[in-house]
């Protein structure tokens, strides 16, 4: 449970640090910044490895997802993934809520980190049910000012001993 603990404040650590960070670089740039509510659909590919048993697979479904982004640096961003085809009978369901800091590559692009906590579940095959960190990373594209794109990866359950589900989606993204 200590080492849990520690993985958390370790984790917690440099979003702290960021979010300092960007309220400085915002008054600093004297720019007012209004929060953006978006909405994101996506198309997830899912692999599922548990290393103990030997097992492999892959399936696929969909990403929901909903945020808001406080600034340029500093967003939170809620998750649903459910996978619906399968190719081994394996399923998954996840929900997951996230820190979102994000760094601008172009006017029109930014590369992003998710460091949250989500829940895994399963059926099928293997019959799977836990919390615990997930994490990601990703970018988003804007097409214009209210339509984008996303692409990212996210480690679904970070534990050790257990198995291992790793995501991949694509989507489009709307800006309220």
């Amino acid at each position: 449970m200590i080492k849990i603990i520690e993985k958390i404040k370790g984790a917690i650590a440099p979003i702290v640090l960021l979010m300092s960070l960007s309220s400085q670089a915002v008054a600093e740039d004297n720019v007012s910044k209004d929060g953006i509510l978006y909405s994101g659909l996506g198309f997830a590919t899912a692999k599922v490895i548990t290393p103990t048993e030997g097992y492999e697979d892959v399936t696929y479904g969909v990403l929901v997802r909903v945020g808001y982004d406080f600034n340029k640096y500093i967003g939170i961003e809620g998750r649903i993934l459910k996978t619906m085809w399968k190719y081994e009978q394996q399923k998954i369901e996840h929900i997951g809520l996230f820190a979102k800091p994000k760094l601008s590559v172009t006017e029109d692009m930014n590369i992003y980190a998710l460091i949250g906590y989500g829940k895994v579940e399963t059926g099928h095959k293997i019959v799977f049910d836990d919390t615990g960190m997930a994490w990601g990373v990703g970018m988003d594209y804007d097409l214009d000012n209210s339509l984008g794109v996303f692409i990212d990866y996210e480690r679904l359950l970070q534990k050790s001993d257990t198995t291992d589900f790793n995501v991949v989606s694509l989507g489009m993204r709307y800006d309220f």
